[in-house]
């Protein structure tokens, strides 16, 4: 039993390695062309806002209650990928909203 313990935690290591690589490479091709109206369009903001809420909970979860540290750093790191998309979704860095702010408060 104790074998197959250090196969699923070796086996939740690596998942948690790859859940690394995935948001970077998901959160990179979405930080390049965050200026680009097109991309914060394509991007739902309430989809984004509803994964961020469901995803708190598990992770406070595995932090305060189960003690888990592979669980609970999958946790941190999917919903910060969906933190920083959500900002992207919202059109903070696109160009044409930050004109028309400065133009309206003239």
């Amino acid at each position: 039993m104790e074998i197959l313990m250090k196969v699923v935690e070796f086996l939740a290591a690596i998942a948690v390695g790859i859940t690394a690589v995935r948001i970077y490479l998901q959160v990179r091709r979405l930080w390049e062309h965050k200026h680009e109206k097109a991309v914060t369009d394509s991007i739902s903001p309430v989809a984004t806002l509803m994964s961020i809420i469901v995803y708190i909970p598990f992770t406070a979860k595995f932090i305060l209650i189960d003690h888990s540290v592979a669980p609970a750093l999958n946790s941190i790191l999917i919903l910060g990928g969906f933190i920083i998309t959500f900002l992207i979704a919202s059109g903070l860095w696109v160009r044409k909203n930050q004109y028309n702010n400065v133009i309206k408060h003239r």
